[in-house]
């Protein structure tokens, strides 16, 4: 049986056809769902997507790939594409080539974390803080123990930007063992800190993760770099507090990079607040377990 739409001015009948039917197929469905999810996963974090050209040891040359992760630069890639790097250029989508540095690199894991020489252009966003805390509760009538909760009320606190509940998470990892999770959460708390302008609790929050950190044999995760001083330091205060770390005076920083010992010491007593310092004796430690 025929049927009709009038349409137009014209008062002529336009036939519609039937829809075939595979437009009716749910694999077709399917497809096209997986066609967009993959544009859109494309759209997102193309921009953060890098291509890596790898000077290795020995001169080796080679090339991989790498996704920045932070707004302040680093980069997560593969141990066999970075590992024992000697020089590195990360290019971006838009054709814009940077140095990048080796600051992290785990063979059991296959992974490593480079820093760029200046400012990404596209960050990839690797999870939803919220959205995580949302499954780990579905999960918690599954999991036996206390851990869980905790790393519910973590990602909680992170999704708020709340740091009293992020120390309070890291307390509660720490007095079950998970030494690791207390170092990254309250790493986090310390960067809310900092963002709200709050100095002092922001540098005992950094110094406290450093401290677990040395607990956990000098782990280096994506989380606990993210926002300690490799990354809260500008290039100005890494430049002057390495030149004060290898013992020069302000007056010889001062003549070496043509500014003024005013400017010297002001960018080192910026150094020292973010570093959690307050000595040049303490400086070159400080530095090292940034990873500067």
């Amino acid at each position: 049986m025929s049927s009709f739409q009038w349409t137009g001015d014209e008062g002529l009948p336009n036939a519609i056809a039937p829809q075939p039917d595979f437009l009716h197929n749910p694999d077709l469905t399917l497809l096209d769902a997986y066609s967009r999810a993959v544009v859109g996963a494309v759209e997102t974090v193309g921009p953060a997507v890098l291509h890596l050209e790898i000077e290795g040891p020995r001169g080796r040359s080679g090339s991989g790939s790498g996704v920045v992760f932070t707004p302040d630069g680093f980069v997560l890639t593969n141990s066999h594409v970075a590992g024992g790097a000697k020089r590195i250029v990360a290019t971006g989508a838009g054709g814009r080539s940077l140095r990048a540095s080796l600051v992290g690199d785990d063979p059991d894991t296959d992974l490593a974390v480079l820093r760029l020489e200046g400012e990404p252009t596209g960050v990839a966003r690797l999870g939803d803080a919220r959205a995580v805390a949302d499954r780990l509760e579905a999960c918690g009538t599954r999991v036996d123990g206390a851990l869980n909760g905790v790393r519910v009320h973590a990602a909680r606190a992170m999704a708020d930007g709340n740091a009293g509940a992020l120390e309070d998470a890291a307390d509660a990892f720490e007095q079950l063992g998970a030494l690791l999770f207390a170092a990254e959460t309250v790493n986090e708390a310390a960067i809310v800190h900092r963002r709200n302008g709050a100095s002092r609790p922001a540098t005992a929050a950094a110094q406290r993760s450093l401290r677990l950190v040395e607990l956990c044999e000098g782990a280096r995760t994506p989380s606990l770099m993210h926002g300690t001083g490799s990354a809260v330091l500008t290039k100005r205060e890494r430049e002057i507090a390495t030149l004060a770390s290898h013992g020069m005076s302000s007056r010889e920083i001062a003549s070496t990079l043509y500014v003024s010992v005013r400017t010297v010491d002001n960018h080192l007593q910026r150094a020292y607040e973010k570093l959690g310092v307050s000595s040049r004796t303490e400086l070159a430690e400080a530095l090292i377990r940034a990873g500067l």
